[in-house]
């Protein structure tokens, strides 16, 4: 039997034509293309603003300089990406660690409202696996002056009550090559505040105020005003060219990777093994179906992992808690992710799988019970 992987790029001849045209173009840095897929993404999610960037983690950090989160405390919940907590530490923040909701894996809003403080200044939430967080429980903390950030990495194609996760929110989407717009590397920002738009478009190149280079309808290029520190954070045009691909198909190749996790649901159903799987059953969810997450015994965790690699299936976790790091300086009380992550099995779902391979995986999982 074939490999078969984690996570697979999906790319047909149409994302070699854009990239190639854009390296004939002579233009590869942050220009038309980037402002294309800006303009595209908005016109996709229904967001006012979108703000290209060279990846979902300098994303985050341009909402909180942009928002000025620094100097206070960031809830965001343990079970997620390393990135998503340094960000805070980039901004002299503490990260207060909450607790997952069992059913959903994302941010338990109960759970936050059990760590906010006077000192709290922002809580990120994030779309675990393409799942949205249930949104609405949020908008309380909202009303104390506490910004809501969405970690959308996981959301490209995600809608919450009809509307694309992060519309709301300002939100960072990520375009790594696993991703479901996967452009080798990239992210892209959104809000619907003009002005944070602005500013994040100026920050995410060393501070160059384009805006009023254009307002004083100045002439020279290299005439620009700096008046504030920047990054280098913005996208180009060649990775640009690659998502403006993906996106277009996105809604398809969505739908496909929904019906290989339906294969899934149905192989673990029917098959009766002691596997816990994560149905979608409310009418007010589409899922990205980023990841495809099974729960099974802990004593089997890993050695299910080990033979499915055996097998030459591969696994993995996501996520390892990051309130298990030391540079976090504090575990913090979260009872649900530290029973429930050592549970967790990431099963391979991409679109360049077949319903022969989701029931090849299937199988070998029910052989591994067998002999265990």
């Amino acid at each position: 039997m074939k490999k078969i992987n984690l996570f697979e790029p999906y790319w047909t001849n149409e994302d070699l034509d854009a990239v190639t045209g854009v390296i004939k173009s002579g233009w590869w840095k942050e220009g038309p293309i980037c402002e294309k897929l800006e303009e595209e993404f908005c016109a996709y999610t229904k967001t006012k603003y979108a703000v290209s960037v060279n990846s979902a983690t300098v994303g985050l950090d341009l909402i909180f300089k942009a928002y000025g989160i620094k100097n206070g405390e960031v809830i965001l919940p343990a079970l997620t990406f390393v990135a998503t907590g340094l960000i805070p530490l980039y901004n002299d923040c503490k990260v207060i660690f909450a607790d997952i909701d069992e059913a959903t894996l994302t941010i338990d809003p109960k759970d936050v409202v059990k760590k906010i403080t006077s000192k709290t200044k922002a809580i990120i939430v994030q779309h675990q696996s393409g799942y949205p967080v249930d949104l609405d429980s949020f908008e309380q903390f909202k009303k104390k002056g506490i910004l809501v950030i969405e970690d959308a990495a996981h959301g490209a194609g995600t809608f919450y009550k009809g509307e694309h996760v992060g519309t709301r929110n300002p939100s960072v989407f990520s375009f790594n090559v696993v991703k479901n717009i996967a452009a080798c590397e990239g992210g892209m920002v959104t809000t619907d505040n003009k002005d944070m738009a602005e500013k994040m478009m100026t920050l995410r190149w060393f501070g160059i105020d384009q805006f009023a280079w254009k307002k004083e309808k100045k002439k020279h290029l290299w005439d620009y005003s700096i008046s504030m520190v920047g990054y280098k954070y913005h996208f180009n045009d060649i990775f640009a060219s690659l998502a403006r691909v993906q996106l277009k198909r996105l809604n398809k190749t969505n739908k496909k990777r929904k019906e290989l996790a339906q294969r899934y649901n149905d192989n673990f159903l029917n098959r009766s093994l002691p596997v816990r799987i994560l149905l979608i059953n409310s009418p007010d969810i589409i899922s990205s179906r980023h990841q495809y997450i099974i729960r099974v015994d802990e004593k089997h965790r890993d050695s299910l992992i080990n033979w499915l690699t055996d097998h030459k299936i591969i696994s993995g976790v996501h996520y390892k808690p990051i309130n298990l790091y030391p540079i976090f300086g504090g575990h913090g009380h979260t009872p649900v992710t530290d029973r429930e992550w050592g549970k967790m099995v990431t099963l391979p779902l991409h679109p360049k799988m077949t319903f022969e391979d989701v029931d090849h995986v299937c199988e070998v999982i029910a052989r591994y019970f067998k002999q265990n």
